[in-house]
């Protein structure tokens, strides 16, 4: 409940609150409107007030309020609605959603002709037509930090982050369809990472599924391929303009000549250039790549990255760059192979949190003397016992954060619910720690198996855990601590875990998962995910075995799971 006991001081405080940050909601909603999804921080709204949680959303049309819940939100419905913010596109459907972690985000749905919103698929603007009840809110995060970091400091673990990653020297050496490249160029060298700089910062940003032929296109030999690049258009006016300035290629001027302008024919000397820029590449540049599947995220990572690197004041060009002869004074100035997004606002801790997670969970991250396992997920449950253990020292991973957006959102909307059922109790005033961390019964109590469980999560294993409160979590997950039991919660989540889990399988490319479960959990937990499933769920037999079964499974279950984890 609100620490204010009437809704005429709540109405008040809210008003004056969201009035103060017309700007920022005028900046999300524009950007909501050009790639669905907007936010804003709004964690300063925890000053007004006392309750378990700040969840809520508003619906508006132009200046038309269709839906809010709760007291804040529907104050904020009150402002946008008056200031009309949204007016300027009468037929979009805006969705104002708050939640816990501080955050107000804004999503887009455009009606069709028969009134319905969306396109066909489910993007990040789509919400359920039919309203249900709703429910309680999901249990809190850690609240993002959207402060800018220093670009000295921020560019350093960029760079430290990036180490983990192999370098390649060829497209068809990576192993997913989405995500960003980081170029580095021999000679380069930078304090922040011994194998030198980054160089160059890419993406493939309007269209999904595309890094290896994005990066194809800067590999090509052929006549004409620097149409298709401008890193080619770059290198390839850097070697000219070193060699001789007066060449043709490049008249009248910088920027002017058919070699330097997207889609201007190229002349017979220019099949020569196309092939000393293959050659460059070949022989000089190396890239590595970090998996981002969503589209937005990546668009906002890539322009904050680069702002950051561009504005580092260690990371400088060598005297010998060839980057020191191209025609864009940015490149130049920046010592990158870039010149959109150059002086543009830079990283936030909570950018630079997410790219760290962005870069664990990355396929090929690379552990010194270990085999990866970043193509197997294991399956395993929760205990009851949560006394806590030892912090292996994780970086924080968000389960929601590496679902796509239906899946993100049934687990959302299944922990809200989960967590209203009577008798099942979240401690929020409990500190958040990994869910490694917190469980202490089995199987996490057989010998061993913490320690296996942690070595296998640090050379890439996808460790997810089912839980009668969370639903499913990763084993690096930051929780709080919690009674809940699956018997309790099994009809919020059986129809939940499976297509969540299945999106994780899609997303993450995982070739193999391993479940070690007992029955009760295994009733919830899909098979056949990848068609090389190893599902390993002890029974209790009365004729058999010694001793209560809510003892003899649990430490069964924790002998299997030590077994599996020796193996890996």
């Amino acid at each position: 409940m609100f620490a204010d006991s009437t809704p005429e001081i709540m109405s008040s405080k809210y008003d004056s609150f969201w009035h103060e940050r017309l700007p920022g909601l005028r900046q999300a909603i524009e950007h909501a409107t050009s790639s669905h999804q907007g936010e804003i921080a709004v964690s300063e709204i925890r000053d007004l007030g006392k309750r378990r949680s700040w969840y809520g959303t508003a619906v508006l049309r132009g200046s038309s309020v269709l839906s809010s819940s709760m007291a804040h939100m529907t104050s904020l419905a009150k402002c946008v609605a008056s200031t009309d913010l949204c007016s300027a596109w009468p037929e979009t459907t805006f969705k104002f959603n708050c939640r816990p972690e501080g955050t107000l985000l804004v999503v887009t749905a455009v009606p069709d002709r028969a009134g319905r919103s969306g396109s066909g698929q489910q993007a990040a603007g789509d919400w359920p037509r039919r309203r249900v009840v709703e429910p309680a809110p999901p249990p809190p995060r850690p609240p993002s930090v959207d402060t800018p970091v220093d670009p000295t400091l921020a560019c350093g673990e960029i760079h430290a982050l990036l180490q983990d990653l192999p370098v390649l020297n060829a497209p068809s050496e990576v192993q997913f369809d989405d995500g960003l490249y980081f170029f580095y160029e021999i000679g380069e060298t930078s304090p922040h990472d011994q194998q030198g700089r980054v160089v160059r910062i890419g993406n493939h940003p309007r269209v999904q599924h595309r890094l290896v032929a994005r990066l194809g296109e800067h590999y090509r030999s052929h006549d004409g391929a620097k149409n298709g690049s401008v890193f080619r258009r770059y290198i390839g006016g850097a070697l000219l303009r070193r060699l001789d300035s007066t060449s043709p290629c490049l008249a009248p001027g910088p920027g002017e000549g058919h070699w330097e302008r997207q889609d201007e024919h190229a002349c017979s000397r220019c099949s020569t250039t196309e092939s000393a820029i293959s050659d460059v590449l070949d022989k000089t540049f190396g890239f590595r790549c970090v998996q981002i599947v969503d589209q937005n995220e990546r668009n906002r990572l890539e322009a904050r990255i680069i702002a950051t690197v561009a504005a580092c004041t260690l990371c400088q060009p060598s005297g010998t760059w060839l980057g020191s002869h191209a025609y864009p004074p940015l490149v130049r100035s920046s010592g990158l192979w870039n010149r959109q997004h150059v002086g543009g606002p830079v990283a936030t801790r909570s950018d630079l949190d997410r790219l760290a997670t962005l870069v664990r969970s990355s396929p090929g991250r690379s552990v010194v003397g270990a085999d990866r396992l970043d193509k197997i997920m294991l399956l395993i449950p929760c205990s009851a016992a949560k006394a806590g253990a030892e912090d292996p020292g994780f970086q924080p991973v968000h389960l929601v954060d590496l679902l796509g957006t239906t899946a993100g959102n049934l687990l959302d909307e299944g922990r809200g619910l989960a967590f209203a059922r009577p008798g099942v109790d979240l401690e929020t005033g409990s500190p958040l720690r990994p869910a490694i961390a917190y469980y202490t019964g089995q199987p996490y109590a057989t010998t061993g198996v913490r320690g296996l469980l942690t070595q296998a999560i640090d050379r890439g294993l996808h460790c997810l855990i089912i839980s009668g409160g969370y639903g499913v979590l990763r084993a690096e997950e930051p929780i709080h601590r919690y009674k809940a039991h699956l018997n309790q919660t099994r009809s919020v989540w059986s129809r939940r875990i499976a297509p969540i889990r299945r999106d994780y399988v899609h997303t993450h490319q995982i070739k193999q998962t391993i479940t070690v479960v007992s029955q009760a959990y295994a009733s919830v937990v899909p098979s056949n995910l990848t068609g090389d499933d190893l599902r390993l769920v002890p029974r209790y037999s009365r004729q058999v075995d010694h001793g209560a079964p809510l003892r003899v499974i649990p430490e069964r279950v924790g002998a299997q799971l030590a077994e599996v984890l020796a193996q890996l």
